[in-house]
């Protein structure tokens, strides 16, 4: 592959990956999150690729010194906005994954706070009374200690 085929391949990958990350970020806007597995399976191999592209321009930096000036100068406002558009995606993300945990956190303590402990029976074969304003039975609320 030509260093010019290398830069147009690098600059469609990156193109892509920009296209991915910003509709990533829409989705996370909007709170849709029915669409982020498709885009972050996307974002997964497109990012592979890319990183196999630089590691290999990083073993050979001249690769693109005899390549047209406007192709280079595409390459790096390329490179630029990538790197702008991973940094909101990632604080996105991120942002994300702290309302969800906060989200199960607080459904684990209201689940907590609902909860009985198990009275059993009294003496004479009745139920034991509830505190006020508790239910007889156990929250029927399982929760998964993983995120």
């Amino acid at each position: 592959m030509t260093p010019e085929e290398k830069a147009h391949e690098l600059m469609a990958l990156a193109i892509a990956l920009i296209q991915v990350m910003a509709t990533e970020i829409e989705l996370l806007k909007v709170r849709k999150l029915s669409g982020l597995a498709e885009t972050q399976a996307q974002k997964s191999a497109l990012s592979d690729l890319y990183h196999g592209h630089m590691t290999e321009i990083a073993a050979n930096p001249g690769i693109f010194d005899g390549v047209d000036s406007k192709i280079r100068d595409e390459l790096k406002r390329l490179a630029a906005q990538l790197d702008a558009t991973a940094k909101e995606n990632a604080n996105r993300v991120r942002s994300a994954l702290e309302l969800n945990t906060k989200l199960v956190e607080r459904i684990a303590l209201a689940a907590q706070q609902n909860a009985t402990s198990a009275a059993g029976y009294t003496n004479t074969g009745a139920r034991s009374m509830p505190k006020m304003g508790r239910a007889y039975a156990q929250a029927p609320v399982s929760l998964n200690q993983q995120l």
